[in-house]
């Protein structure tokens, strides 16, 4: 699959998600905010148009944008310890 350059939205959506979870973080563990979150993303694979993507296909996009998102995170946590540059 061919990865895109995020645009502005994209990244003030990922902003405000990220803004709103942290409401919830006396409420939830970390663990139950990935299972809720996962349930939610499942649901909107599900809501996608079958006729113009495979299941197959949207859950490579959801893999490819978990692994993305797994390394961005990764980055930003050993920048922040002054482990890279």
């Amino acid at each position: 699959m061919k990865t895109i350059h995020p645009k502005p939205v994209h990244a003030l959506f990922k902003k405000d998600l990220a803004k709103f979870l942290e409401t919830y973080d006396d409420k939830l563990s970390s663990e139950e905010m990935l299972a809720v979150t996962s349930q939610v993303v499942g649901m909107m694979v599900a809501m996608q148009d079958q006729t113009k993507s495979s299941v197959a296909k949207l859950m490579e996009i959801v893999s490819l944008n978990m692994q993305q998102g797994n390394a961005i995170a990764v980055a930003e946590i050993l920048k922040d310890q002054g482990k890279l540059q």
